[in-house]
């Protein structure tokens, strides 16, 4: 198994870090408010995001 080194972690945080901090920032916000869970609202945001 191949370990991760920290240059691999730079990379791909610099590739993929914004995707990560939507989907970490979505969830908080799922878990903190029933009215974001919504399916409608959540299509909406995609919708806003593509």
């Amino acid at each position: 198994m191949k370990t991760l080194s920290s240059k691999d972690l730079r990379k791909f945080l610099s590739d993929h870090g914004a995707l990560l901090a939507l989907v970490v920032l979505m969830l908080v916000c799922c878990l903190s408010s029933a009215d974001f869970r919504r399916p409608q609202n959540l299509l909406n945001i995609i919708r806003q995001n593509s």
